[in-house]
């Protein structure tokens, strides 16, 4: 396979808006590693939203932008998260 086979398919960023994850987000509690450490980015996250004296700053390897989550990053900016 060539690597113009492999990049043939365009990225699809994904819309965060589209679906309501806190079920899934919520189940990660009871696992390992990451998944536990998603939820509980999620619970600070919303900590961070509900403080109105909070500064929420956003850091990230450029690499997402391009692997699918751009949109995401256009989305809590524009909803100030």
């Amino acid at each position: 396979m060539d690597k113009k086979d492999i990049l043939r398919e365009p990225i699809e960023h994904i819309d965060i808006k589209a679906f309501d994850s806190t079920r899934i987000i919520d189940s990660m509690r009871g696992m390992s590693f990451t998944a536990r450490d998603t939820a509980r980015a999620a619970d600070i996250l919303n900590k961070m939203i509900e403080d109105k004296d909070c500064t929420i700053m956003l850091c990230i390897a450029g690499s997402t932008s391009a692997g699918g989550c751009m949109q995401v990053y256009v989305d809590l900016v524009r909803h100030n998260m």
